[in-house]
């Protein structure tokens, strides 16, 4: 949500965004209880560009399919780097560094030790140390 607002404020877009996520997550209802504290809150909704948001089942939407593929995609294809890429990801890998060039619009990263900590902390704080209530914690392990 952050990177969203970033760059419709880098290109002066003054549209408010409608979140769409997948219906169904073990995260979701973390997610919507976030969602929900960010309507409620008028600076959190313009620093966000936030109008509303959905949980809907990808699989009757084509975009999330979409999405789902090219997360699907890139992410198998981050897992290959440095390593040996398993053929049916050979053709993908290409594409996906040249997509990652172009204009320095996509950045592929590996979030691991440092960087995934500040990302966390960026994520739970935001940049400006707002601290924002994610509600209650599910174990993710039992």
């Amino acid at each position: 949500m952050q990177a969203t607002a970033f760059w419709l404020n880098k290109r002066n877009c003054p549209l408010e965004v409608l979140y769409v996520f997948e219906r169904g997550h073990k995260w979701q209802a973390e997610a919507d209880t976030l969602l929900k504290s960010i309507a409620l809150d008028d600076k959190m909704r313009a620093r966000f560009r936030y109008r509303n948001h959905l949980f809907e089942d990808k699989r009757k939407e084509c975009a999330l399919q979409a999405a789902d593929l090219f997360a699907w995609t890139v992410t198998k294809a981050k897992s290959c780097m440095g390593n040996k890429v398993p053929p049916a990801m050979r053709p993908f890998i290409s594409p996906i560094m040249k997509l990652a060039r172009l204009n320095s619009r996509q950045n592929i990263n590996m979030l691991t030790g440092e960087k995934l900590k500040r990302f966390i902390d960026e994520q739970s704080y935001g940049t400006e140390g707002i601290f924002v209530d994610f509600g209650p914690r599910r174990r993710a392990f039992r």
